[in-house]
């Protein structure tokens, strides 16, 4: 028999509806930990029995005779034919579909893809709707890190099924796990993934299953994809392809990772996704799910989700992490992240140093986060001012000596501590103290001045004039030199082949030109004026390290960085010296070209293509072929396209041009020839490229499509203008057009 307490406060609880429940608690069984613990337990049974009483019995026998012939028909798919491809293997059942391997069939390609079918049972009219908006949702989206939907169609049985991009990786979780995955990596796998849930929320598109299970790294390169859109809804009224209502007697969720509002089936948000995502990560980092120790019964899950918090993991977490994650993991939906984006702008502040929103903006704690932001430049500021410091002791002491030159014995300081420090690890902070080393030393005048006179100068000033026509930058063994489009006006512009002058590009003034040359035995990053008359050093590798091919951006220059392990990385400075910073994230990144406004970096990285945002550090991957040698790139004067070469099997290296995205490859170089660096014309409709067509390297251009090849370096006047040279004894390597 019951207690007159546990009757008065079930009967209370039972007058409201069952989210009012734990508020209903709160207030009758207070402290009362046994008492709330009896009364939890009738309102499980409670809820069970109303369950059973909603559902048919005819309903629940269909679902047990289904559910039998289901577990036995997987491999009756196998070898079978779906429209265009061949179903080889199961590869994952979920609450109502099965996912088959399959490959084409029709002879056109090779390809491998994921089916998607209705498991047995599952096919009324609710569970096919259900399909068909999923079909839907995913046709609306593109995004490198969201699964692709490729074809579907309906089978001679009548079930509809969906084509995916088959993603060869694990579940998040356990790629973490597996490869021991710092928390800086997770944490940056993650905001791949919160990405591509912002991407589909600006589409008004709610996941509602965000679970490891849902999103695979791939092995091969650690992209991550986002899976299974079975359970999302469109959020706009009147949308083709909202979900339909969800069965009676279910509620399509996956409890571990549910949010409160899908626990009591209240209105969903993108904030349920910005609470699911949370709760992942607090997988990630803990390795259990925010309630793990509630998961004994699916209602103590759900009671343990309505009416407590996660705890914090503390420990390294202290602070940033355990802030972040519970303002993610906030039981009312208005305390939340506002949006995804907003989740993971406070996830980025964190892994680069700024105050995070989650926490409370006091000043010792925006104090910690400045020095942890710029430790670097407050211990070469610690550096300096020690040696400024001994400077004046020692000006002092030699008042009566010889003349002291304090900058260039302040210079010599730096430059060692510099060195020592990049020897003993200390990479960011060395360099840092060479490049102000070398500030120093340089001249008052950051540009380099121009003698109006000049016949280059004059030549350049008139490129200047008329943005569509612009010189030529190439090379020939150690000196830069500048030409018209059309071969003619060859200019020297350096006059120092011991230096070996190369990878010349037009500054943001186009006035000057950037290029890389050794000094010291090292490659430096330099600018200098059209006839070469006065030159400005950029930066100052340490020894063994070279600076190269620099490519003007906002602002200043980027230029890859090179260890003498032969690691690149790309790096920015500005034209006066200052403002040092890496800018990519990689060891193997080259080849860079910089966008029209020079607010974006197109590179390769690890053989693959990115677009990198040269002030937030943002980056997106365009291409998905590691294994297929990609150099050269340039950008179009509309920043809609990226001309590159790339090596195809049987094959030489050839010119190929691709939308920005990263779709619509198409080769532009027709025969079999070697032919490389393209650059485009200011207009956009020619590529100026570099060719061993007649057996030397020389400078070609043609029209976009391949069409119209000119040899620049071998017309009559060009070769004029090189008396004592042949044809056989040219060398010459294209570098920059506009």
């Amino acid at each position: 028999m019951l207690s007159r307490q546990v009757e008065e406060v079930l009967d209370a609880a039972l007058a409201c509806e069952p989210y009012d429940w734990p508020a209903v608690l709160d207030a009758r069984c207070g402290d009362d930990v046994e008492l709330r613990r009896e009364v939890e337990k009738l309102l499980a049974r409670v809820s069970a029995a109303e369950k059973f009483l909603v559902t048919p019995p005819s309903a629940v026998a269909a679902l047990l005779v289904a559910a039998g012939q289901d577990a036995a028909s997987g491999n009756r798919y196998v070898g079978r034919r779906i429209g265009s491809y061949r179903i080889m293997r199961q590869i994952g059942r979920g609450g109502m579909a099965r996912v088959f391997l399959a490959e084409r069939a029709d002879g056109q390609f090779k390809q491998q893809v994921a089916i998607k079918l209705l498991r047995a049972g599952f096919d009324s009219d609710v569970d096919v709707e259900r399909f068909r908006a999923e079909r839907q949702i995913l046709a609306s989206l593109s995004h490198p890190n969201i699964a692709r939907l490729l074809d579907g169609g309906v089978t001679d049985d009548g079930l509809p099924y969906l084509v995916l991009e088959y993603v060869e990786g694990e579940p998040i979780d356990h790629y973490c796990a597996t490869r021991a995955l710092t928390t800086r990596g997770r944490l940056a796998l993650l905001l791949d993934v919160a990405d591509a849930v912002q991407y589909a929320h600006d589409r008004s598109i709610v996941h509602r299953d965000l679970k490891p299970s849902n999103i695979l790294v791939s092995a091969a390169d650690g992209t991550v994809k986002l899976l299974d859109f079975g359970l999302a809804r469109m959020l706009e009224d009147g949308v083709t392809g909202e979900a339909p209502p969800t069965r009676t007697g279910h509620r399509w969720m996956t409890p571990e990772y549910a949010a409160p509002e899908q626990v009591l089936g209240s209105a969903i948000t993108p904030r349920t996704d910005v609470y699911q995502l949370g709760a992942v990560l607090y997988e990630l980092l803990s390795g259990h799910t925010p309630f793990g120790g509630h998961e004994g019964t699916l209602h103590e899950l759900e009671m343990a989700a309505l009416s407590k918090d996660p705890e914090p993991l503390g420990g390294e977490y202290r602070g940033d992490i355990d802030a972040i994650l519970l303002k993610a993991l906030n039981k009312r939906a208005e305390d939340r992240y506002t949006t995804m984006g907003a989740f993971a702008a406070d996830v980025r502040r964190h892994l680069t140093g700024y105050p995070v929103l989650a926490r409370r903006p006091t000043i010792g704690y925006r104090t910690r986060r400045f020095v942890t932001r710029h430790r670097t430049r407050l211990t070469v500021a610690v550096v300096v001012a020690l040696v400024l410091s001994a400077s004046v002791t020692t000006a002092v002491a030699a008042r009566r000596g010889a003349f002291v030159d304090r900058g260039a014995a302040v210079a010599q300081t730096l430059e060692a501590e510099g060195r020592a420090r990049v020897e003993r690890g200390d990479e960011e902070a060395g360099f840092e103290l060479l490049q102000r080393a070398l500030i120093m030393r340089r001249p008052r005048q950051s540009v380099p001045q121009t003698d109006p006179a000049s016949p280059a100068v004059k030549q350049v000033a008139a490129y200047a004039r008329d943005p569509m026509h612009r010189g030529i930058l190439f090379t020939r063994p150690g000196d830069v030199f500048m030409m018209d489009p059309d071969g003619t006006h060859e200019v020297r512009i350096t006059h120092s082949p011991e230096h070996w002058n190369d990878h010349p590009s037009w500054a943001s003034d186009g006035l000057h030109v950037l290029l890389s040359r050794f000094i010291g035995g090292d490659r430096t990053i330099v600018m200098t004026t059209a006839d070469g008359a006065s030159m400005v050093q950029l930066t100052a590798p340490p020894p063994g390290w070279n600076d190269m091919v620099p490519v003007p951006v906002e602002g200043g220059v980027a230029f890859e960085r090179m260890s003498p392990t032969e690691k690149t990385s790309y790096y920015f400075v500005r034209v006066d010296g200052t403002g040092l910073r890496r800018l990519t994230p990689g060891e193997h990144d080259h080849d860079g070209a910089a966008f029209p406004k020079g607010d974006r970096l197109a590179y390769v990285s690890d053989g693959d293509v990115y677009l990198l945002d040269v002030r937030t550090g943002a980056r997106i991957r365009l291409t998905r072929t590691p294994t297929q040698y990609k150099a050269g790139l340039a950008v179009s004067p509309d920043g809609k396209r990226i001309a590159f070469t790339r090596i195809d099997p049987g094959r030489l290296e050839q010119i190929f041009v691709m939308d920005i995205d990263g779709t619509n490859v198409r080769r532009v170089s027709r025969g079999d020839f070697y032919d490389f660096l393209p650059r485009w014309s200011p207009d956009g409709t020619r590529l100026a490229f570099t060719s061993s067509r007649d057996g030397t390297t020389g400078v070609y251009s043609m029209r976009i499509d391949g069409s119209d090849v000119v040899d620049l370096n071998r017309t009559p006047v060009s070769l004029a203008m090189r008396p004592g040279l042949s044809v056989l004894q040219v060398t010459e390597t294209l570098w920059a057009w506009r």
